[in-house]
């Protein structure tokens, strides 16, 4: 794969890393949002699992404000 983006000419190596790094945020977000469908417990492990689902879709929404501010 080196030598295919080594072939690539400066503007289309960046737009390969700008649809690299949007898929990945796309699939983390897929995947945080696939996760927040799951029903959780009401015990204290339910509510650390509600509390970090909520910490990483915080993390993805300011992700994704940075890419598009990028």
């Amino acid at each position: 794969m080196y030598p295919y983006l080594k072939s690539l000419s400066a503007t289309q190596q960046v737009g390969v890393m700008f649809v690299i790094l949007f898929g990945l945020l796309l699939l983390a977000t897929v995947v945080n949002f696939v996760l927040s469908l799951k029903e959780h417990t009401p015990d204290a492990d339910g509510a650390a699992k509600r509390h970090e689902l909520r910490n990483l879709e915080g993390v993805l929404r300011t992700s994704w404000i940075m890419m598009l501010v990028f």
